[in-house]
């Protein structure tokens, strides 16, 4: 089953906002792309949950915090932060 993943516009803002101050702007590219596809196939691979509804994935030097939509085959990305990974 392929997952659609949507990042919500507040998730987008500060992803935009966290690559904008990054030195290591290609790794932070690199690390979503990588959320993005492994996401598309099994968001629930090499994730963890995250309060009641969300799970979260350590991608790089990013957390990505998101809600999985089961019957939508659906991945909302809902924040993202730094991680010192």
């Amino acid at each position: 089953m392929k997952w659609q993943v949507t990042w919500t516009a507040p998730a987008q803002r500060e992803l935009a906002e966290i690559w904008s101050a990054a030195r290591d702007r290609q790794r932070l590219t690199e690390a979503v792309d990588r959320f993005d596809r492994s996401a598309e196939q099994d968001p629930r691979v090499d994730t963890d949950r995250y309060g009641n509804q969300e799970r979260i994935a350590f991608a790089g030097p990013l957390a990505i915090v998101f809600r999985i939509i089961d019957e939508e085959s659906a991945v909302h990305v809902i924040d993202v932060f730094r991680y010192p990974g």
